[in-house]
């Protein structure tokens, strides 16, 4: 079942093809981070003299980026973790290296959340004194 995924992925790749215009507006980030991503390997577009023709591949690898970007994972370390993602079905040992790096990310999160709630109880706290 796996493999007619992939397939069915490959014929969709072949059929999407999207403008930098198009990905900065559907993700909300503008042209010079969709550079800058391609520019750190990140995404590798197309390009037609000095146009880039961004294929479904390259939209969703975007996608990945900025949600490990979102959940606080280093960008230098973005690559691997897109290396882990990209497999249709990943191996049991590419499972175990993304499951440590969302534990570890969740983790992260967690204190953060943490600290905001101390900050948001303290400013309520001082507001009410005045």
């Amino acid at each position: 079942m796996a493999v007619s995924r992939c397939w069915k992925a490959v014929i969709f790749e072949l059929l999407m093809e999207y403008k930098i215009g198009e990905l900065a507006r559907e993700f909300g980030i503008t042209l010079r981070t969709l550079r800058h991503y391609e520019a750190r390997g990140l995404i590798s577009p197309r390009r037609t003299g000095t146009t880039r023709h961004y294929t479904q591949s390259d939209r969703e690898r975007l996608r990945q980026a900025l949600f490990a970007k979102r959940i606080g994972l280093p960008l230098a370390e973005i690559p691997a973790y897109l290396d882990l993602r990209q497999e249709c079905d990943p191996s049991p040992c590419a499972k175990g290296e993304l499951r440590q790096i969302y534990e570890k990310r969740l983790e992260k999160l967690r204190v953060g959340r943490a600290e905001i709630d101390e900050t948001i109880a303290e400013i309520n706290s001082r507001l009410s004194t005045l």
